[in-house]
């Protein structure tokens, strides 16, 4: 899998000048600690596995169409989950923001939790499971893809647990994160799963 995009790159610069803009003009709130510390290691894993799993530079023609398409995809899964799971999502104790602070909080954790979960985590789990790799199970053979984008998912949720505990919210981040994990896949690139996560997180602000 090869996540690396001029778009992925460019959110990835900008959320780290975010996180600089708000540690300078609100104190450095300790919510801050979080999304550096899976950004950083996130990065820092990507830098580890990086020339150990295949790299697939196919989507080079019309890349941007694709991503799109790909952001879509994923949206419009994310909108079908939340409407039909209900949710009772914890109200979050970071200290009172503007709007634009908020829109720029979602823009860093939805950023910081893509390159760690998608990038890393996801990335890592593809390096551990051989290339021919399938998974059999009652006559039925489960491709390697299926299996990683259920793993994958299911980290995402379980990293969820602390906030929600079992709960629908928990049920929703799962599905969501099963779905930002298969574009990412899919893809080849991480970039659609940050953008979908980053409009996810915007319209929870404004709405």
């Amino acid at each position: 899998m090869h996540t690396e995009d001029k778009i992925s790159i460019f959110f990835t610069f900008t959320t780290a000048m975010f996180i600089l803009y708000l540690a300078t003009f609100l104190g450095n709130p300790p919510n801050l600690d979080l999304p550096i510390t899976m950004l950083t290691s996130g990065l820092l894993l990507q830098l580890y596995i990086r020339g150990k799993i295949q790299k697939d530079s196919t989507m080079s023609k019309n890349e941007l169409t694709q991503i799109v398409q790909y952001s879509l995809l994923a949206l419009s899964g994310m909108f079908i989950a939340s409407w039909t799971i209900p949710q009772l999502f914890v109200p979050s104790s970071v200290v009172a923001l503007t709007t634009t602070d908020a829109i720029i909080h979602g823009q860093i954790f939805a950023v910081s939790e893509e390159i760690f979960f998608r990038g890393a985590v996801t990335g890592f789990i593809l390096w551990i499971f051989p290339s021919g790799f399938h998974l059999g199970f009652m006559g039925f053979v489960i491709d390697k893809k299926i299996v990683v984008i259920f793993l994958s998912g299911s980290v995402f949720a379980f990293y969820h647990l602390a906030v929600y505990g079992i709960s629908q919210a928990t049920l929703y981040v799962l599905v969501a994160g099963i779905i930002l994990t298969a574009v990412t896949v899919y893809s080849k690139r991480i970039s659609p799963a940050i953008i979908s996560h980053m409009i996810n997180n915007y319209l929870s602000v404004v709405t």
